[in-house]
This record gives C-alpha cells, structure tokens and sequence, in this order.
C-alpha cells in the first residue's frame, strides 16, 4: 500500500519522518486527478500530470490559490515553513470541501500537532513509492537530509 509520509523539518534543518499516512489513491493521485479535470489540462495516472505541474510551476492564475498550495504539497522535495501552516490547513479544508474522501483531513490533524511542537520549523511530504528521499548518502551511510546544507529541496513560501 502506497502512503503518505509526512516529515517535519527541526530547528536544526535536518528533516525527520513523522507519521505515514493511508494513500492508496486519496493522497497525491486524487488531487492530481481531481485538478486535472477541474482545469481541464487532460493529465491522467496513465499519461503522467506534466501539464497540471506545468500550470503550478508557472503560478498559472486560472489556479485557485487553495488548489495551487494542495498540489505543491504533493511534489517531491518541496518544504513548506510552519509559519505557513495556517494557510496550509485553509487550503486542505477549502480542497476538502469541494473534494471529499482524499486523506487531507488526516494531513490537517498531523499539520495541528507539529504546530505545536517547539522544534519544527517546517514539514514536507513524500506521496508516492519511491522512499528515503530525505536521506543523504555519505559513504554509503544514509543521513537526514538538512535543508541549510542541501540543495534538492525547494522551499514554497507562501
């Protein structure tokens, strides 16, 4: 089963896993899915989501600010900062409300807690199957990736 891997970013930088989350296509595919047919960019599971991504990459403003903040969400090394978990959470309940029965209310629960702990900075996510995105290698020992001293990740600010 594919899940959600939410990971909170420490004072520090480091990035360290925090909760996994069930996805099974109501995480990142049922926002892909779910946008695509609202934009009519004609992106599917099978053809890919590039057209859809093009439109986020591009701050395309047929996107609705909340769409655009839950896609970015669901992209790969992308860091969002705590002071913007408000606008976060916003912007899953406004997706949810017009998209039922995706995983979001889950991911607002999760973004509540880390507010409230002292050493998070930040949170990213990893929505598909491929694992250990926020580790380093050094040889050959895996190690948190640290946002003050890597540089793959991108950092949304809202």
């Amino acid at each position: 089963m594919n899940t959600t891997d939410i990971y909170k970013i420490n004072q520090n930088g480091d990035v360290q896993f925090y909760v996994s989350l069930p996805n099974d296509y109501i995480g990142a595919t049922y926002v892909w899915e779910s946008l695509s047919t609202k934009y009519k960019t004609n992106d599917t599971i099978s053809t890919g989501y590039e057209n859809l991504i093009d439109m986020y990459k591009h701050n395309h403003t047929k996107m609705k600010t909340y769409d655009r903040i839950t896609l970015g969400t669901t992209l790969d090394y992308v860091c969002m900062l705590k002071k913007d978990f408000n606008q976060i959470i916003d912007s899953f309940t406004k997706f949810d409300q017009h998209y039922p029965n995706s995983n979001l209310p889950l991911q607002i629960e999760v973004i509540k807690t880390l507010q409230k702990d002292d050493d998070c900075m930040g949170i990213t996510w990893v929505q598909n199957s491929v694992r250990d995105i926020w580790k380093d290698d050094n040889n050959n020992d895996l190690i948190p990736y640290n946002i003050f001293k890597g540089e793959k990740h991108v950092l949304v600010k809202l």
